[in-house]
């Protein structure tokens, strides 16, 4: 597997080649090969702007500059209020029949936070319906979720579910804060992906505002569908996961389709 990390170091090595470099670029250069080599761990704080910019020698405004590249390509996290964290290694996510968001990251320890921004009532359009093996029209509950680790976003996703079938989902959502628990509430002590779709795209001005990403930073598009025990459909997501805080690891048994 090729990681996010591997792709940022041959870009740098291009650049460090590259002689007619920018001032704001050797210092991008210059603080990258420093975290490279260890002299900042992940997940460590970095020195003010101030420090940073004397330290190499330049104003503030180079410095930003440098810092918001090394953010777009993930080397970085800059949290406003915080200061400028080195990233952490993207999270391994397996994707397999038995799937499921809580227990993954609970086996990484990686504590999550869970916010329901938004829910609804909706009649399935054509394609809602196709993967909830529904007839158009038949009512769904849509839920906007955002998931957050250490305060940046992983993903934002869209899940539905057959209102008809689960009379009050979004109710037991907002208690449990976790797919499989409601499920459970609702009989389905058990479930499994029947399809996984997945495509990187660059999210439009709406989509990068409501995950708080630069416009030209990559996020997984993620489509899926889990079913019953007898096959039958219990929900359709569509998850938006940031592009260079997540690798998919994907186990033989499960059809996937990757674009």
């Amino acid at each position: 597997m090729v990681s996010t990390r591997d792709v940022v170091r041959r870009t740098m090595k291009v650049m460090e080649q590259d002689t007619q470099l920018t001032l704001w670029r050797k210092v991008e250069l210059r603080l990258y090969d420093e975290i490279a080599v260890g002299k900042h761990a992940a997940g460590e704080r970095l020195p003010a702007e101030t420090e940073l910019a004397e330290q190499y020698g330049v104003n503030r405004h180079t410095l930003r500059k440098a810092m918001k590249s090394l953010a777009d390509k993930g080397v970085i996290v800059i949290k406003r209020g915080h200061g400028m964290f080195v990233a952490e290694q993207a999270i391994t996510y397996p994707v397999s029949r038995l799937t499921q968001f809580g227990k993954n990251m609970q086996s990484r320890n990686v504590a999550c936070q869970i916010d329901i921004l938004s829910s609804a009532l909706i009649a399935a359009d054509a394609e809602i319906a196709g993967y909830l093996d529904l007839p158009a029209g038949q009512p769904v509950y849509e839920l906007d979720v955002l998931s957050t680790v250490d305060g940046c976003t992983l993903d934002l996703s869209t899940i539905y579910f057959p209102a008809e079938r689960f009379i009050g989902f979004p109710d037991v959502y907002r208690q449990t804060k976790s797919v499989t628990r409601s499920l459970a509430h609702f009989g389905v002590a058990d479930f499994s992906r029947r399809l996984t779709r997945v495509a990187a795209r660059i999210p439009d001005a709406d989509l990068a505002r409501r995950m708080n990403l630069p416009r030209n930073q990559a996020v997984l598009h993620v489509q899926s569908v889990n079913v019953d025990a007898a096959g039958v459909p219990v929900q359709y997501g569509i998850a938006r996961f940031v592009g260079n805080r997540l690798e998919l690891l994907f186990e033989s048994e499960i059809p996937a389709v990757v674009e």
